[in-house]
């Protein structure tokens, strides 16, 4: 008999610890002690991390049972985005939905109809508050977690959020002795920066919340066994910590090697832990080396740990578990054994549905990191490596899949191949086109040397972007037809479905509208959570003066476009919608605001100045008109600027 059917584990696995868990809480002392210390001080205390990091189990298991009872109050822990079943973006809810969320929070429950209009100052100055045995009233302490919800949360709600931050300020400065801790990703900290007027007090704090450092990361691993009656041989817990610590580095002479690093994934190593435990016979009191060779393996921890995020991924997103196993290896491992990177595009990563990548992200598979302002993905631990290598290439071999060994040298050029194709990405993210061109064609090459369909759609597919950014809408059409014919050959319908939005936005921009339109509403019937298919139909309705129809989909573009530029373009043409429906004032507020963040956007202008037509000034139409024709960020394509010049010439 096991522990596992005997002895619940002290390792809570994947999930965040909760207030029941303090007991198992360990290798955070410094930080719990230091929150607590800001919190207590500061009116706004930001506590900011990676995903996955901690920080929901630092506030809950951590610094929560730091408290005593009569040396604080604590509110219910919020977050600023709750489910509302039955909401669609045309059947919005009064009041504001971050609002609401929290004093659900608060209210334990959902706040009724007649207080929607509520605001968190006026709840928090009505409440009654505890005081202390002496009659003086305690500090009143609140919890915001997952605060990046409230630029994800409600994207077509934005204008939400700044009267939400300000109301926050004014509690803080109403409510006596109040303190907010506000827990969000990393990722999210710059946009939260923009609302300094609300947030920027010098009284305010901010604490970054780092991975687990080997020193820690032992207290993680010895005091939850310690705790539940079990202890480690000397020696036996730092080999579990040098494990999940190693690193893959690359050597000047192409070689790799395998040293300590720096940091600990909490997550991996509550797996690998979670899994010895379950493994252990109950009557093992001390754990030694050869209990962890026998039971405790971490390449078997993580590799299960990775095939159950397959599993699960493969079921919510309909995805093929080879497909995602290649798209997995193929991205994220190199040649030389070390982790890769891909940036996050409009619709894809790496020729996979942004949904998936951020699937795998929540199941700490892949982080997530902003660079020059995008998001780029790898692999969350160096770790994970070899674990996914020996799982996929044991699903090979069941498969029947393994690679003949004369197929050895195909296999060193596909390698090559996806090192220049990775090293594009960097470059088209970086904002070199030429570069990212080169060494993409060399891809293209070495995939046409091993007939691999697959890999060289996904270079025409590159190549049609690269194509775009120039204007050269032709040059594009003609590589996504490469790309989707050859996914099409590679049993690939979905990914071929994704490149005909492309395609169709480069129909689109040569003015061919009626295959645009068409080759639009195919692919969101095909795949109803195409963005850009879905932003292009929107846009393209609108440009051709059919607000009505847009209008049902406008606002749900806006909502789920996937950065701000791209929300920037579908909240004009929501802006021309409102506008041809006869909603002027709505209109003009939606364009500025798309203005405000693309400012020299051409599609934005010329769609403002067909607002000003609508309404009938003509002479703000044309200095519309004429930014459009100047613009350059993005500009018109030819067949649009041809339009610009001929409405300037008609209001002349």
């Amino acid at each position: 008999m096991t522990a596992a059917r005997t002895r619940s584990s002290p390792y809570i696995g994947p999930r965040p610890y909760g207030e029941a868990d303090q007991d198992l809480f360990f290798g955070r002392d410094r930080e719990r002690h230091d929150v607590r210390s800001l919190w207590l001080t500061a009116p706004f205390l930001t506590l900011y991390g990676a995903s996955g990091v901690g920080k929901t189990s630092l506030i809950r298991a951590g610094v929560l049972p730091l408290l005593t009872p009569g040396e604080a109050e604590v509110l219910p822990s919020a977050r600023v985005a709750h489910s509302i079943g039955g909401e669609t973006v045309s059947t919005r809810r009064p009041g504001n939905m971050h609002t609401q969320a929290v004093l659900a929070a608060w209210k334990r429950g959902t706040p009724d109809t007649k207080t929607v209009h509520e605001s968190v100052t006026d709840f928090l100055c009505r409440r009654p508050r505890r005081k202390d045995e002496y009659g003086e009233q305690l500090p009143l302490l609140v919890i915001l977690d997952q605060f990046e919800e409230l630029f994800t949360a409600y994207p077509y709600r934005w204008e939400e959020r700044e009267p939400f931050l300000e109301d926050l300020a004014t509690a803080v400065e109403r409510v006596e002795d109040l303190h907010i801790l506000i827990a969000m990703r990393e990722d999210f900290l710059a946009g939260l920066l923009q609302y300094d007027a609300y947030l920027g007090s010098p009284r305010n704090a901010h604490f970054r919340l780092q991975p687990l450092r080997p020193p820690e990361a032992l207290k993680a691993v010895v005091g939850p066994a310690r705790t539940a009656g079990r202890s480690y041989r000397p020696g036996t817990a730092e080999k579990i910590v040098d494990d999940l610590s190693a690193i893959q580095v690359l050597d000047v002479d192409g070689s790799t090697e395998t040293v300590k690093g720096e940091f600990v994934d909490a997550v991996q190593l509550q797996v690998v832990c979670q899994h010895l435990w379950s493994q252990l016979p109950l009557d093992i009191a001390t754990i030694d080396d050869s209990h962890l060779e026998r039971y405790g393996d971490a390449d078997t921890s993580l590799r299960e740990f990775y095939e159950e995020a397959i599993r699960e991924v493969s079921e919510v997103h309909s995805e093929e578990k080879g497909h995602l196993r290649w798209w997995i290896e193929n991205t994220f491992i190199t040649e030389m054994g070390t982790r890769g990177t891909a940036y996050e595009g409009r619709g894809a990563t790496r020729e996979m549905a942004n949904d998936v990548a951020r699937a795998f992200e929540n199941r700490h598979i892949l982080k997530v990191e902003q660079r020059a302002g995008s998001r780029w993905y790898e692999l969350s631990h160096d770790r994970l490596i070899a674990p996914i290598q020996k799982s996929n290439r044991t699903w090979r071999e069941r498969h029947g899949m393994v690679p003949a060994k004369e197929r050895l040298s195909a296999d060193t050029e596909r390698r090559h191949s996806d090192a220049y194709f990775s090293a594009a990405e960097q470059s088209y993210a970086q904002g070199d086109l030429e570069t990212a061109q080169q060494l993409v064609q060399r891809a293209e090459v070495g995939y046409a040397k091993v007939d691999d369909p697959r890999s060289l759609a996904a270079t025409y597919s590159f190549l049609g972007d690269l194509a775009s950014e120039s204007n050269d809408f032709e040059v594009a059409e003609s590589h996504y037809r490469q790309a989707i014919a050859l996914y099409e050959i590679s049993g690939d319908h979905q990914t071929a479905a994704w490149i005909k939005g492309s395609l169709g936005w480069s129909l689109w921009y040569l003015g061919r509208l009626i295959e645009a339109e068409e080759l639009f509403r195919k692919v969101v019937n095909e795949v109803p959570n195409h963005e850009g298919a879905r932003n292009g139909l929107v846009q393209l309705l609108a440009d051709t003066g059919r607000g009505e129809s847009a209008l049902g989909m406008a606002e749900e573009a806006v909502r789920s476009a996937g950065d701000e530029t791209m929300r920037a373009y579908s909240r004009s043409a929501f802006a021309l919608a409102l506008a041809q429906s006869g909603r002027l004032e709505e209109a003009e507020a939606e364009l500025n605001e798309a203005l405000s963040v693309t400012p020299d956007n051409a599609w934005a202008h010329l769609r403002g100045a067909k607002i000003s037509l609508i309404r009938g000034n003509h002479r703000e139409a044309k200095k519309r008109l004429r930014k459009a024709v100047r613009a350059k960020d993005p500009e018109l394509s030819a067949y649009y600027r041809e339009e610009a010049e001929r409405l300037l010439h008609e209001s002349a």
